[in-house]
Formats: C-alpha cells, sequence, structure tokens
C-alpha cells in the first residue's frame, strides 16, 4: 500500500464512534475535577486501584465525563487494568448503552472480551444497532474480527453488499462487510467471507476444502482475487439471478463481484482487485461485462453522462479502463473520451472527473472538435 493510501486511509476513519485522543484528553483534563478512581483507571495505576477500592463507600461505577472507571481502562487500552476492576466488580454496560464486549472489541482487547464473554455479555447481541463484530471491524483489528469468529460470532446475520434502499457503503455502515469494503480493509473482508462461504457451504453441504484453500500471496487484495479466481474456475460456480434472495455461496460471490466492480449506488469498486482478476485470466461473469459496457457507452456518448456515471460510482472509469480489452468492441472507433484517457495516462493522471475537466480546459481548442457539446 504507497504512503498516500495509508495516508487516504488515517484521514477516512479518523472520526469513530470511539475516539481515543478526544477520549485520552478527557482522563487527563487537569482544570475539571474526575474521580481519582477514573484517573487512575485512565493510568493503569493497578496499584493505586487496589487502594482505592478498599476505601469505604467507594463506587466503582462512578461516571466522570458520562464515562465509567471501566470504560476509561479500556479506553486507554489499560488491558490489566479493565480485567482488574470488571473482577473488582465494576458494572459492564455503559452510559452510553454500548458495553465492555463492544468496546474492548473496538480497542482490540481479547481477554476483556473473553471476560465479557465470561460473565454473560452476548457476543451477537446489538447495541444501537451495531454488534461487536462491527466494533471489531471499525477499530481495525483484523486478529480481533478473527477471535470474535472463532467465539461464534453468527455472521450469517449478515449480507454481503445488501441489497436493500438505503443500505449504502460508507462510514456509518452498521455491515461489518460493508465497513470493511468501505475501509479498504481486506484482510478483515476477506476474513468475514470466508466464514461466510464456510457457513453456506455447510447449509447446502458442498465441499469446499478446495474451495477455499489457505492463501498465501501477501497483498490482502490478491489474497481476495485468488479467492474469488479459485471459485468462479471452480464446478460449482454458475450464475445466479441477481434479483433472487440471499441465499447460498454463489450468492455470496455475487455480491462481493458487485463490490469489487462498483455496481452499486456510491459504490466505489476497486480497479487493482478488478486487474487481479483479469491478470488470473479469470471468466468474468456476463453480468459484469454487461454493467460495464453499459457505463462506458453512455460515458462515451458525452461529458454530461460520465459526470453522472461518476458521481454515483467513484471509480467506474478506473474499473472500465482496465477492462475496457474485454468490453470493447473490435469495430468501436475512438472519441473524445479516448483522447482524453490518452492525455491523462500520457501525464500520470487520475482517471477522475476532476482531472477530465482540467485536461478539456486546457485542450478544449484541440478536442473542440471530437466532444458533443
Amino acid at each position: 500500500m504507497t504512503s498516500d493510501t495509508q495516508e487516504h486511509l488515517r484521514k477516512r476513519v479518523k472520526t469513530r464512534h470511539y475516539d481515543t485522543v478526544s477520549s485520552q484528553a478527557i482522563i487527563h483534563t487537569l482544570n475539571l475535577e474526575v474521580s481519582p478512581l477514573y484517573r487512575a483507571a485512565g493510568d493503569g495505576d493497578n496499584e493505586r486501584i487496589k487502594e482505592l477500592l478498599q476505601t469505604p463507600n467507594i463506587n466503582i461505577n462512578q461516571v466522570s465525563f458520562n464515562k465509567t472507571a471501566l470504560e476509561a481502562s479500556i479506553i486507554a487500552r489499560r488491558e490489566s487494568t479493565a480485567l482488574l476492576l470488571i473482577d473488582s466488580g465494576a458494572r459492564l454496560d455503559f452510559e452510553d448503552g454500548s458495553n465492555a464486549l463492544c468496546a474492548a472489541s473496538y480497542y482490540g482487547l481479547k481477554e476483556v472480551v473473553q471476560e465479557a464473554i465470561g460473565k454473560g455479555l452476548d457476543i451477537n447481541e446489538p447495541f444501537h444497532g451495531k454488534h461487536p463484530i462491527l466494533c471489531a471491524v471499525k477499530g481495525g483489528h483484523a486478529d480481533m474480527v478473527d477471535h470474535l469468529l472463532r467465539q461464534g460470532v453468527k455472521i450469517s446475520d449478515f449480507e454481503v453488499h445488501p441489497s436493500q434502499e438505503g443500505e449504502y457503503v460508507t462510514e456509518n455502515s452498521k455491515n461489518p462487510f460493508s465497513a470493511a469494503w468501505y475501509h479498504q480493509r481486506y484482510d478483515i473482508f476477506l476474513l468475514l467471507l470466508d466464514a461466510t462461504l464456510t457457513h453456506k457451504c455447510r447449509e447446502w453441504r458442498w465441499e469446499y476444502t478446495k474451495l477455499l484453500p489457505q492463501l498465501y500471496e501477501s497483498d490482502p487484495q490478491e489474497r481476495l482475487a485468488e479467492r474469488l479466481a479459485i471459485w468462479l474456475r471452480s464446478r460449482y460456480w454458475v450464475p445466479v439471478n441477481q434479483e433472487a434472495s440471499y441465499a447460498g455461496p454463489n450468492m455470496v460471490i455475487w455480491r462481493t463481484l458487485e463490490l469489487v466492480f462498483g455496481m452499486g449506488m456510491f459504490l466505489r469498486g476497486d480497479s487493482i482487485l478488478v486487474e487481479f482478476l483479469i491478470d488470473k485470466k479469470v471468466s468474468i461473469p456476463k453480468p459484469v461485462l454487461v454493467f460495464l459496457r453499459r457505463h462506458w457507452n453512455g460515458m462515451r456518448a458525452g461529458p454530461h453522462n460520465m459526470s453522472r456515471s461518476l458521481r454515483f460510482r467513484p471509480a467506474i472509469l478506473e474499473t472500465i479502463i482496465i477492462a475496457l480489452p474485454l468490453i470493447r468492441q473490435k469495430d468501436e472507433k475512438d472519441c473524445w473520451l479516448d483522447d482524453v484517457l490518452n492525455a491523462l495516462v500520457e501525464e500520470d493522471l487520475p482517471l477522475t472527473f476532476e482531472s477530465i475537466k482540467q485536461k478539456l480546459g486546457r485542450q478544449g481548442c484541440l478536442l473542440q472538435g471530437t466532444i458533443p457539446f
């Protein structure tokens, strides 16, 4: 992953339900009073906590800034402190409706997760519509996601790329697949995908050992592409009815392809994954090619159509360019868009609408004979 991409991801995940920086600032505020227990929890001072718990009338669940000492310890990633407080009888439910299981899942504290489960918190119980597995995904902890899956998360309760109206892939998605895709965490997405495929294959009594072999590619995107390639080459793969209900392993694969190729409103596909699949000489399903061809023809018809396509599907142009050898007709003649794209490629500019507008502005005289305004 390039440094630019890493910076982009940092910006995209900066604002979350749990904000470590602001919460730490709250814990260590100098000018506002907090309970000694709360401060000791944020500092991870276990000895001080033991002393305080011996104080008569101490309230282990006293709230400071709408947070208990247990929550402060989890936010500060003081795992041993959180375990001490839980063992000492701290309440596991928090003031905001969250609980220790969800918070520990977000911050990657496995031992706290196990302790919370042992104390009776349900790994499949949501709070405010958010499940512990979603918290782990948004926290960016692949190992925690794997841990929760092994602990019995019902991943079958979630769909890959839900088809319901209004279910878009956004920063606020409450679906773990959508959250992983939005944050470009393909390693986490693959963990969720493999768990789902395993479950679906068992339901359908398919032999899935050869369909889900261990993958050794170091790059998460290439591993995901290889998983899809193995499946699309297998005898089990058959085209699905896109409008059918979410059932069977092949529908899971199809919904994943929708994500990869950006086949949804406001959905950013992934041109790198598309390139991996094409390089692996995978037979791309016909509905995907029809979708790309339709948008290619629409954009060629004029700048207005291209603007609309890119507004609703930000990466569609990059995806089309990579897949162009598969969708372009042999007798197709070049048009204004080909000239602009060639100019962008020569200058190593991104294939975005902003770049195209810039290029049209600078080369308007050169292209005015071919651009249908």
